[in-house]
């Protein structure tokens, strides 16, 4: 495992593994982020990662490389669908999709599996975590996602979590990084990592 010391955009070392994931091999290293994104650590067949949320994405993604990092099996097909990226004209074909079930993990009390995750082909190892994970609802692994939350703590400082409900109970899932500030004004872009 690589442990605490790992690196992450900007040269910063990435916090602790949640407490729920502290025995799994870390891979968080793989997944290459910019200040606009809100990522999470995932669990994906054992192994933990990170992934950009975007709770406007109907599907979750991930690309060749990552399956290949990951020793996860794809099966390339031509015809398993069409996708677009926001602010894009151009419509683009999956690469393939993850051989049987994969499974997901957000936090100790949340769990899905998803058959046929869909493959991109991308430059370097991408995942996304999009709304067919996080809205829950199958049998035995049902929770209700009720949304991201910010919290500005500071200037360019903000700390932000997923919110659920799981079995009547409320479930926080901290963000380890949420955009801080304007960019544009700021005139680089930093990725931040909280302690949360």
């Amino acid at each position: 495992m690589l442990g605490s010391t790992q690196m992450v955009p900007g040269g910063m070392a990435a916090p602790p593994a949640p407490q729920w994931a502290s025995q799994l091999p870390d891979l968080r290293h793989l997944l290459r982020f910019d200040a606009t994104q809100y990522i999470c650590p995932l669990a994906i067949n054992g192994r933990l990662v990170l992934s950009i949320v975007d709770t406007g994405a109907h599907r979750t993604v991930m690309c060749t490389g990552m399956a290949r990092e990951l020793d996860v099996q794809v099966t390339e097909m031509a015809n398993c669908g069409r996708f677009s990226v926001p602010g894009s004209d151009a419509i683009h074909a999956y690469a393939g999709v993850v051989k049987g079930r994969t499974s997901l993990q957000i936090w100790d009390t949340l769990q899905a599996h998803v058959s046929n995750m869909r493959v991109i082909r991308h430059p370097h190892p991408f995942l996304l975590l999009g709304t067919d994970v996080l809205r829950g609802g199958r049998p035995l692994e049902s929770w209700n996602f009720r949304g991201l939350l910010v919290d500005t703590t500071g200037l360019n400082q903000v700390d932000a979590w997923l919110d659920f409900m799981v079995g009547g109970k409320l479930v926080k899932v901290p963000l380890p990084h949420a955009p801080a500030g304007d960019v544009e004004e700021q005139g680089t872009a930093i990725a931040r990592v909280s302690n949360g």
